[in-house]
């Protein structure tokens, strides 16, 4: 097995998470050592092993580490801080995700953990590059007002749109910061919804859009939220850890902040209409405006508060990911046929209650 990336070894963070194993098969197959860090290691490296054995990559490239977003030193030990000085590459990908999450404990484990796991990585003469994760809604007309050296701005932002979502994108800030403070070679990256593989739709994530289907396909979406113009773009979960494997190589992307998102995603009430008709159901014919359910309980929308904020007609550049794609000689897989793939993988396995 060849490898051109000119890379040997990689440190992820999450890798048993759903972009994670995509991103650690990924590595694995271009002969790309990977070092896991997540919690209890040492009970869930043989299934994740197993894992990409199945998914085509080499387990035995893949050794696991513990870590730990709460913890002191992020739970790490000698081998975990030795392998932050010896990676080519950091991708950080672990985080701590929930609606309703206490703000300190988000707050620990998003930003404080981001900032402390650049800040090991500093003096790495081998580092090619750190890559964060975050999310599409850091592109947000309100992410972008946000005054990130402001506490008062701060909390509000944690007030108006939840603890998850302000503390990816305190950090997403702060990740930047700490990076040119310790010189770390730091690369962004904004996924936007993440659904299933483009080839066999296969996906372990069941919230967000999934959610949507599985509400449409019981027969409990009556409205959507939003407007006619309300935009929820995806991204296939191979692409992305495609583009992930290949960042490294493009020197040209040092420093910068890319958006991974389908252009051609329809509008939401578009989307969920081919979805709808793809599954043999109804479409839902009413929408409610964002501000409508706010005002609403939780009881009777079924729509978490904090989820709202994701509702947002907002639109996004497509150039940066376009000319980074270009460099990497990467193509955007079919949109429908991978939407459509990754709808009757969640139906075929009763929306991941079963296996495919």
């Amino acid at each position: 097995m060849q490898n051109s990336l000119l890379i040997k070894q990689a440190v992820v963070t999450g890798a048993n998470g759903f972009i994670g194993r995509w991103l650690t098969t990924a590595l694995t197959k271009s002969n790309v050592e990977v070092i896991a860090f997540m919690r209890n290691a040492a009970q869930k490296i043989d299934e994740l092993k197993q894992w990409v054995q199945q998914q085509g990559g080499t387990p035995a490239l893949v050794t696991a580490l513990e870590f730990d977003l709460m913890a002191d030193q992020l739970g790490l030990d000698e081998s975990g801080i030795a392998a932050l000085t010896q990676a080519d590459v950091v991708y950080h990908l672990a985080a701590k995700f929930s609606f309703g999450l206490d703000p300190a404990v988000a707050h620990r484990a998003n930003v404080t953990a981001a900032t402390e796991l650049v800040r090991l990585c500093a003096g790495n003469p081998r580092l090619r590059r750190f890559i964060h994760i975050s999310g599409y809604r850091t592109l947000s007309r309100a992410a972008q007002t946000l005054d990130i050296d402001s506490p008062i701005s701060i909390e509000r932002y944690y007030q108006t749109h939840g603890a998850y979502e302000a503390s990816k994108l305190i950090a997403h800030e702060q990740v930047c910061q700490a990076a040119a403070a310790y010189h770390v070679p730091l690369t962004r990256i904004s996924p936007a919804s993440v659904i299933g593989d483009s080839q066999t739709g296969a996906t372990r994530q069941i919230f967000g859009l999934a959610e949507m289907v599985k509400q449409l396909w019981q027969g409990k979406l009556p409205v959507l939220v939003g407007s006619a113009d309300t935009w929820l773009p995806v991204i296939t979960v191979d692409f992305l850890a495609t583009l992930l494997v290949r960042l490294p190589s493009d020197t040209a992307s040092v420093g910068a902040h890319y958006g991974v998102f389908d252009d051609s995603t329809p509008v939401l009430p578009k989307l969920i209409t081919l979805i709808a008709s793809h599954m043999n159901r109804q479409a839902p014919k009413h929408r409610l405006s964002v501000n409508a359910v706010r005002n609403l309980p939780v009881t009777l929308t079924g729509v978490e508060k904090e989820a709202l904020s994701f509702i947002s007609d907002d639109r996004y550049d497509p150039k940066p990911l376009a000319d980074l794609c270009k460099r990497l000689n990467l193509t955007l897989p079919p949109l429908l046929p991978s939407v459509t793939r990754w709808v009757d993988y969640l139906l075929d396995t009763a929306f991941l209650e079963q296996p495919a």
